[in-house]
């Protein structure tokens, strides 16, 4: 069985970090957080950073990327909405993490760790390490399987700390919906085995996340698409994350982003 893991962010991408194609989300009250320009100059960043520790990354392909650098880029054919997530080895290291996946899937599924950065907007060059899962064959493409991301430098450098909730609410995120194409659900789960914690029960698989600040789970659920719309979103996008729960304590649902292909449900 799997160690916990916590949860680290997610990754929406859109079609620019200026404010009018992010209004939706400031019309739905969140605050924004300008992020920075990635070390590769291809992509940049906006943030919504939550109490619970975790933060949504907005990103967006810089103006001056054409089109042969986005398509060579591991995200460069992906369609807006969310396209990956992102775990945290602690209390481990990102490479122990990926050491002891490898070790039990009896072969390589993730690439070692490898330097990666960007320069905030205070001037700081925040540092981390990543390591990206193997894509290809039965693996599929990236954003099926989390990566795992470790700081180097100060975690506040890279994510301002929340220490109070959104305007709208939200303290958290509270669940994640992972899909997987018809019939196919048995294979996703194979590979998600060696990554997450995991209870199944029924035809919902659960799996369970730390939070990186606070007591409480992330609960994560895979399960085929039934619908035809889940149905066309698979075949559209590929297996992987659809819905974002966040927590507001209110007591009742909203359901926001389905037209940019990111589903988040206030809950």
């Amino acid at each position: 069985m799997a160690p916990s893991s916590q949860l680290d962010h997610l990754i929406l991408l859109v079609p620019s970090i200026a404010r009018e194609s992010l209004d939706w989300l400031s019309a739905a009250g969140f605050d924004l957080i300008p992020g920075g320009q990635h070390a590769d100059g291809l992509t940049e960043n906006v943030l919504i950073s939550l109490k619970d520790g975790v933060y949504l990354e907005l990103i967006a392909f810089t103006a001056g990327t054409g089109p042969d650098k986005r398509s060579a880029h591991w995200w460069g054919k992906k369609k807006d909405g969310w396209i990956d997530w992102s775990l945290a080895p602690a209390p481990s290291t990102a490479k122990a993490r990926v050491d002891g996946i490898n070790d039990a899937s009896g072969g390589a599924v993730y690439d070692q760790p490898v330097a990666g950065g960007r320069l905030n907007k205070q001037g700081q060059h925040v540092e981390w390490e990543v390591a990206f899962p193997i894509v290809g064959g039965d693996a599929g493409e990236r954003g099926r399987r989390p990566f795992w991301c470790e700081d180097i430098s100060e975690r506040g450098w890279r994510v301002p700390e929340r220490l109070s909730d959104q305007p709208n609410g939200a303290s958290g995120i509270s669940s994640l919906i992972l899909l997987s194409a018809p019939s196919q659900l048995d294979r996703y789960l194979s590979l998600l085995a060696p990554i997450l914690a995991a209870s199944s029960s029924g035809s919902f698989h659960q799996y369970e996340l730390d939070h990186p600040i606070g007591e409480g789970k992330v609960k994560v659920f895979v399960r085929e698409a039934s619908t035809d719309a889940e149905k066309q979103w698979v075949e559209e996008r590929g297996e992987g994350l659809y819905e974002v729960g966040v927590s507001t304590g209110k007591g009742e649902k909203t359901t926001i982003g389905e037209a940019e292909g990111a589903r988040i449900v206030f809950e």
